[in-house]
């Protein structure tokens, strides 16, 4: 059967788990009620509470301009990655390009300033009007890039480099000294 010490060892450790139990559930009963709270820590949490509704609220308005495409940041903007465009954007005022500027299709009305120029394919000038300068790219191992000048639709003539240093003038255009 039991002995004497099975039986102290079994009897004390029922006591040391009622101990804990209750010691346990004491700690259930307390509530704090926050009576004796200061009035200035009630005002420092809604100021904090305060802040981050409006801060929501603010978020909202954004997203909701956001989804009707109408958002307008009326200070300055810095992007520290890679701006991609899906569709037609315009610059209205001055815009600095610092490194290189890349587009398929870049119109520019009134000024433009630039150290230098590479124009893959071809390039139009004066679109407005029906008399257009063009920049064409050649593909052609003895010859650089040309010119070729319009009116309306029909090409008047070209000024075409070739490797060898001559310049090529073409279909009827007469060079006046």
């Amino acid at each position: 059967m039991f002995s004497k010490k099975d039986i102290v060892y079994c009897l004390l450790f029922t006591f040391v788990i009622f101990y804990l139990l209750k010691l346990s559930n004491d700690k259930k009963k307390i509530v704090e009620k926050m009576s004796n709270t200061d009035q200035s820590i009630i005002e420092a949490v809604n100021k904090v509470y305060r802040a981050d509704v409006d801060s929501i609220r603010n978020l909202a308005a954004i997203s909701k301009k956001l989804q009707e495409g109408k958002l307008t940041i009326p200070g300055n903007l810095t992007v520290e990655g890679d701006l991609t465009v899906n569709k037609n954007s315009k610059v209205k005022g001055k815009s600095d390009v610092t490194g290189n500027l890349s587009s398929k299709n870049l119109t520019v009305n009134g000024f433009s300033k630039a150290n230098s120029l590479e124009v893959v394919g071809s390039a139009d000038f004066g679109t407005g009007s029906t008399r257009k300068l063009k920049i064409n790219s050649t593909n052609w191992s003895n010859t650089g890039t040309y010119i070729s000048f319009h009116n309306g639709g029909t090409r008047l003539g070209y000024l075409l480099p070739t490797t060898s240093r001559q310049l090529k003038v073409g279909e009827g255009m007469i060079i006046v000294q």
